[in-house]
């Protein structure tokens, strides 16, 4: 797929136009958007990058990012080498159909496809025990 193709999908998908340009090497300014794109990245441009401590510190972000962890290193080959944005996206979008169906009044909103990426980028620049410590310590601590 090439890098102007990806760059449009993953601002469709809801991915922040600075991990788009990260992911592809395209800027928003060198992506030709189709209009109904254009509104959507404009709202994303401002969106700051989450880190892994704003992702575990937020109450059951934890377990959710345990699970997306899950389905995404069920997709990926070569998670801790590498961020394989398309079986990322793909986990994401299994999360998000599962936390639709089991969403109830309080809960907190899902992740966002942005901390999803800060997830497999932590993954693959870590050492995978050392995060799943990360996150199984949160739950415990209920962040």
């Amino acid at each position: 797929m090439s890098n102007q193709r990806q760059a449009i999908q993953l601002l469709k998908a809801g991915l922040s136009p600075i991990l788009v340009n990260i992911q592809t090497g395209l800027s928003a300014e060198q992506i030709l958007l189709p209009a109904d794109v254009k509104a959507k990245v404009r709202s994303l441009v401002a969106s700051n990058i989450p880190s892994l401590n704003d992702i575990l510190s937020v109450p059951n972000k934890a377990s959710d990012a345990a699970a997306l962890l899950l389905l995404y290193t069920a997709l990926a080959d070569r998670a801790e080498l590498q961020v394989d944005i398309d079986k990322l996206v793909a986990a994401y979008e299994d999360y998000l159909r599962e936390y639709r169906l089991v969403q109830r009044t309080g809960l907190p909103s899902p992740l966002s496809l942005d901390e999803a990426w800060v997830l497999a980028r932590e993954l693959r620049s870590s050492d995978q025990i050392t995060l799943l410590n990360k996150i199984i310590s949160s739950v415990v601590k209920g962040h």
